[in-house]
């Protein structure tokens, strides 16, 4: 009977609860050198800036599309490489005194249901965050969700920032499509090994 592991990250639980470290292994290689120069670069400019989401399980990228919390189904924090290792292109940074600058109130119009509205304590600290994220990004050669579309009614919108403002990318989403084969192909060859194993 063949012997098989399951890469690391099937049993490293949830990733948010990863360490840094992990987090940054699960970037893919290039694109992990220009985050930590990346957060070098706003340490300088005095800031704390902390990798709050890399690679994310693409079975929890499609609970979240479901949910309707994502606008992808399978997105570049997803990426597999072709051995079924996380390979990241996308991560969101904060600063680690005003994080998103949101709270979490509860919503009045529907009982028992909260929505997030900017925290006047740290809202403009984060969003001073997002632009200079943004700068610093952006002369990296990555692209920047404080570009992406704005959306109307929304605090980073009046803020002058997109719907997206802590996120960054290596390569742009016309990649997508083929980011996403290369993540399926990946994810059907590890099933297949799986089944191998248990034959």
């Amino acid at each position: 009977m063949p012997v098989y592991d399951d890469p690391w990250w099937t049993d490293a639980g949830p990733e948010e609860h990863w360490d840094v470290d992990r987090k940054f292994t699960s970037l893919a290689p290039g694109f992990a050198h220009q985050v930590t120069t990346l957060t070098e670069r706003l340490a300088e400019r005095g800031w704390r800036p902390l990798l709050w989401f890399a690679w994310r399980a693409p079975e929890r990228q499609e609970d979240l599309f479901a949910q309707h919390r994502s606008r992808v189904e399978l997105g570049l924090h997803n990426v597999l490489d072709p051995l079924a290792m996380p390979a990241a292109l996308a991560a969101d940074l904060v600063d680690a005194r005003s994080l998103w600058g949101m709270q979490t109130v509860s919503d009045p119009a529907r009982p028992g249901q909260t929505h997030e509205v900017p925290d006047p304590r740290t809202f403009d600290k984060a969003a001073s965050f997002f632009r200079d994220l943004g700068h610093e990004a952006h002369a990296l050669g990555l692209w920047w969700g404080g570009d992406f579309q704005r959306e109307t009614g929304s605090p980073w919108a009046e803020a002058g920032l997109g719907w997206d403002p802590g996120h960054v990318q290596a390569v742009s989403n016309t990649m997508l499509p083929e980011m996403q084969t290369q993540t399926r192909r990946a994810q059907s060859a590890l099933a297949e090994r799986r089944r191998l194993a248990l034959v």
